[in-house]
């Protein structure tokens, strides 16, 4: 008898806890930090930093926002932490923990998990990391990505978007819609992309001017699929940026104007080692249209699904990650400005594949 109680009160506790992580769409728990940590364990909690960053009552500046444990957003509305009123200015360290079934829709510009980050000055960059985002429907105006709708001097690092839809009128990426000044490395993201008017991208729908291309988007991938009447890109709708040691496998790309792996590259857009996937269309070019300097032959590859999964194409290096056993590692300095030289650079492991498949 004292066995049979023992295992009702365990049921009982563990479906609390998995219904406390739950969010009900309405509840909101305000949170207390902790020597400027703000920690987070359900979506009420994560309803609040919304709520007091987007009327002004906080910026979260020099602060951080810490998940600790998976959320479930229920597909209930979500409002994007940030307008471009108020920004968010703080730092998020994801954990490693797994926020899923965000939903947004509407016509709202800037919109995604974050809507709008933006520093407080030029010389801080704002760091999000390790946020894992699983199974977004999302529809915005301009700006819509499915963790961030608009990031100006921030650096992303080891985060993704898994499964799902996001669709706006203009720069809609499935990791984010539009980047300035703005670094992401060791990302990925895997949705439907729609870009009904211009500039929809697997990973980024605008990646805008970087300071010195020194805030570049390195190491990432994009697989789904992207669409829209516009100018679209397996991993990037319009260039205006760099981006190193990235690879698609988006499928299908259609538009207007599109690309294997960019749709526009500007005068001042570069790519060093980037991959696309020839698999599904064996004639598509890997940028739509090339306003700059590409050295083809090495920086913009078609390849298959086949040899990117070859040992030769991945490199030496072992591990479940881009860069085989250099994965993990840091590939910035702490002041984000001396990039250090994976091994296997040359050779991007496709996460897609051990991760994905």
């Amino acid at each position: 008898m004292r066995k049979i109680l023992t295992f009702f009160v365990l049921f009982f506790v563990a479906n609390s806890l998995f219904a406390q992580n739950t969010w009900d769409g309405t509840t909101i728990t305000p949170v207390t930090h902790s020597k400027n940590i703000y920690t987070i364990t359900n979506g009420a909690e994560l309803a609040w930093i919304a709520q007091q960053c987007n009327n002004g009552s906080l910026d979260f500046k020099v602060s951080t926002v810490s998940i600790a444990e998976d959320i479930d957003l229920g597909n209930h509305e979500w409002t994007p932490i940030g307008t471009e009123e108020f920004p968010f200015l703080g730092n998020c360290q994801g954990n490693d923990k797994v926020i899923s079934n965000l939903r947004i829709t509407g016509t709202n510009d800037n919109v995604g998990l974050f809507g709008f980050m933006q520093s407080y000055n030029t010389r801080t960059t704002l760091r999000v990391s390790n946020v894992l985002l699983e199974n977004v429907n999302i529809k915005g105006g301009k700006h819509v990505g499915g963790l961030i709708g608009y990031a100006e001097h921030c650096a992303f690092d080891s985060c993704y978007v898994l499964t799902g839809t996001v669709e706006g009128s203009e720069a809609v990426g499935g990791f984010v819609g539009r980047t300035l000044y703005t670094a992401c490395s060791d990302c990925f993201s895997n949705v439907k992309v729609t870009a009904t008017t211009n500039y929809g991208g697997g990973f980024v729908g605008v990646n805008d001017t970087s300071d010195g291309m020194k805030l570049i988007v390195t190491y990432c991938f994009a697989k789904g699929s992207v669409s829209g009447p516009g100018t679209n890109g397996g991993f990037v709708g319009l260039n205006n940026s760099k981006v190193k040691s990235a690879y698609t496998v988006t499928n299908p790309i259609s538009g207007a104007t599109f690309g294997g792996f960019c749709g526009e590259n500007t005068k001042l857009g570069k790519f060093e080692n980037c991959y696309f996937c020839t698999s599904f269309n064996s004639s598509i070019q890997g940028i739509g249209d090339n306003k700059g300097t590409v050295d083809v032959d090495l920086d913009m590859l078609g390849s298959t699904n086949v040899q990117m999964m070859q040992d030769g194409f991945v490199g030496t290096g072992s591990g479940n990650g881009l860069n085989g056993s250099d994965y993990g590692k840091i590939h910035w300095s702490p002041d984000l400005k001396t990039p250090q030289t994976p091994a296997n650079e040359r050779h991007p492991i496709p996460l897609w594949y051990y991760i994905l498949k």
